[in-house]
């Protein structure tokens, strides 16, 4: 359990000043998602340092720890970037906010006047399973096809009616490929092509109806077998096929982790459910 006392303060800023000297990007990632804080809750100490702060609750040490780290970065002249758990009030402006667990944290971050990259997990996590057949190898995830991610939408219409005149910028979006279940490179190959060419033509392009079965995604799909697959295969990068994976892709017998994406929209909506909470007890 790391205790967010002065001490450990200290700590992270001294490792971030020698990450700050061997970068020199402008943006500095700091991450912060998925934080427990129930041991906290448990330590007297703790609680005595929530209550000297002012904090309501000892969790609430989470957003003033990581606004003194952001503060830090931004001292330097560069950006911290954070995942949407760290939006709270105690975050800085410019802190930019990476929105995850769905599209709504995002939208929040916006309206309080952050920029924000969209990359919800219901579309952009390029481990989630690509099929639904039986043949899919470690099936994790939300079933997403080539063309529900071409059809993905960073700041759909009713995600953007919500937001107040002003606020923050939406910077982009951005496609992630976890690695807990990719044994090698050729199961990443697997997992992240042929989608993250529809996730690059849908953020690079300009907007249109996107929809699986539209026009536009008809033609996407054909031009992708007939242009850009060639070019995966000659460049030696072994994709999941448009049709199903070839048999030496296959992982029979081996179980994985299926989550049903109209079932967690019905339940969580915009935020989505994903994260760590108090129930939950981790990830989803």
């Amino acid at each position: 359990m790391l205790d967010p006392d002065q001490r450990a303060l200290g700590f992270v800023t001294d490792v971030l000043e020698e990450v700050m000297e061997v970068f020199d990007s402008p943006w500095i990632a700091l991450g912060w998602d998925e934080v427990p804080t129930t041991r906290w809750q448990d330590a007297p100490q703790v609680r005595a340092r929530a209550e000297s702060l002012g904090l309501a609750h000892v969790g609430e040490l989470h957003g003033w720890f990581l606004a003194q780290v952001c503060q830090h970065v931004l001292d330097r002249g560069r950006r911290p970037v954070v995942w949407d758990e760290a939006f709270s009030t105690q975050l800085p402006t410019r802190a930019v906010v990476t929105s995850w667990r769905g599209w709504g944290q995002g939208a929040r971050a916006l309206a309080a006047g952050h920029d924000v990259v969209m990359a919800p997990e219901q579309v952009v996590y390029l481990d989630h399973r690509a099929g639904d057949g039986p043949d899919e190898p470690v099936p994790v995830g939300f079933l997403r096809t080539v063309a529900d991610v071409y059809a993905f939408d960073p700041l759909p219409t009713q995600v953007a009616g919500t937001l107040p005149p002003g606020g923050g910028t939406l910077l982009g979006a951005q496609a992630q490929v976890w690695t807990e279940h990719l044994t090698d490179a050729r199961r990443v190959d697997f997992a992240t092509h042929p989608r993250l060419a529809a996730f690059a033509e849908t953020v690079w392009s300009p907007e249109q109806d996107r929809s699986p079965g539209s026009p536009a995604s008809t033609e996407f799909l054909d031009r992708l077998a007939r242009e850009h697959l060639p070019r995966l295969d000659a460049a030696g990068v072994e994709y999941r096929p448009l049709d199903g994976p070839h048999p030496w892709q296959m992982r029979p017998g081996v179980a994985g982790h299926l989550r049903d994406l109209d079932a967690e929209l019905a339940a969580g909506g915009w935020d989505g459910l994903g994260g760590w909470t108090e129930t939950s007890g981790g990830a989803q």
